[in-house]
């Protein structure tokens, strides 16, 4: 099945599996470096030609059971994946909800790279245990050593690789900060792009020859990517140390509750006789908060009404998950907030069942610097 993500290869422990179309030119970009290779020793130009395509299948293969570990790895921690991509730079699982705990997201990241380890100890028992040479042994020959270079380039320090997601987590573990875990994973992952660069850049100069144009086209694909995704973990990082800053009680604005059945006459009296602006929570029989006065609403009931017009009549429901303790961290706040949406919703801060105010989203958006 084609989708705008690519071709549905099918689900793995629930996750489906995207093949997109410019995967295959990663499949033709390895059957053209090892062509020349293959077609020195293969009896045939057919049998070189299909031992150099069936080795970019085989990375392809190597990059999914990397991601398929990700992902069974995530699930055994409660963590589901939306999906595995699969493109022409390797591939990725992205995830519906963070770790509970650091050390879940270390475990899981390095998943990938022992994956791709115990895949490469797996063709080379295979080429150990064959008694001739043939091209297909030289195939996997060639797969396990390139399996051992995906595990030793994940494991790198540095994000957007497995070993930066690990050095990040675990930063996070011991101190108590996502963001410097970030901070330090990111600047970790832009030193080594630049490093690959050079390597790819000048060892060929030192030696005395130009770079390969196909490995250096290759070489600045990746470096980019490296960078780019390095650049958004440092934003990452901006924003969480913006969280991690942010006092729940100084974007906490006052709020008054009334029971569902008051009438509109009495909490405009109420509203009258206070003089300011404080929103007026609406609870239910049972004082529980299930709303809050639209003041806009609240206007437009005419005053032959208002002492027959419930309240509830003129509140907005508050959305799921719209009660927060006050004791919570600002995180707890942000993982029910999208702050891309509406910036007039607002969630109730109580303590011990007692609404002590609310906190707009708006406040919220002003106190990140997202406005």
């Amino acid at each position: 099945m084609s989708n705008d993500k690519g071709w549905t290869l099918g689900h793995v422990a629930g996750t489906p599996v995207h093949l997109r179309p410019n995967a295959l030119l990663m499949v033709g970009v390895f059957a053209a470096l090892y062509f020349p290779l293959f077609s020195s020793r293969a009896a045939s130009q057919g049998g070189a030609i299909a031992a150099s395509v069936a080795l970019g299948a085989v990375i392809l293969v190597s990059i999914f059971v990397h991601e398929v570990a990700h992902v069974l790895v995530a699930k055994s921690y409660g963590v589901r994946a939306d999906e595995i991509s699969l493109n022409m730079l390797g591939g990725h699982a992205s995830f519906t909800s963070q770790f509970k705990r650091p050390w879940h997201g270390a475990v899981t990241a390095l998943s990938g790279p022992l994956a791709n380890v115990m895949l490469g100890l797996v063709f080379l028992v295979i080429v150990r245990s064959a008694s001739e040479y043939s091209i297909v042994l030289e195939v996997v020959n060639i797969a396990a050593v390139m399996n051992f270079f995906l595990a030793l380039f994940n494991a790198l320090p540095g994000l957007p690789l497995d070993g930066g997601s690990a050095v990040s987590a675990l930063i996070w573990n011991f101190t108590g900060s996502q963001s410097k875990g970030l901070t330090v994973a990111a600047r970790i992952g832009q030193a080594v792009a630049v490093l690959w660069l050079l390597w790819a850049v000048v060892r060929p100069l030192l030696q005395g020859h130009s770079p390969d144009i196909v490995i250096l086209m290759w070489t600045l694909m990746l470096v980019m990517v490296l960078w780019s995704g390095a650049t958004a973990s440092l934003r990452r990082a901006k924003y969480l140390q913006a969280v991690e800053k942010l006092d729940l009680a100084s974007i906490t604005t006052p709020a008054r509750t009334v029971v569902a059945h008051t009438s509109v006459r009495e909490v405009v009296s109420q509203m009258l006789g206070a003089h300011d602006s404080t929103t007026t929570v609406v609870l239910s029989e049972t004082g529980n908060p299930i709303g809050y006065v639209d003041p806009l609403a609240l206007s437009s009931v005419g005053v032959e009404v208002q002492e027959y017009t419930p309240v509830a009549a003129v509140s907005i429901p508050l959305l799921p998950g719209g009660v927060i303790d006050a004791t919570a961290r600002p995180q707890e706040l942000l993982s029910r907030v999208n702050v891309g949406h509406d910036t007039r919703t607002l969630y109730v801060v109580a303590q011990d069942g007692r609404v002590t105010g609310v906190v707009w989203v708006a406040s919220l958006m002003r106190a990140l610097n997202l406005h």
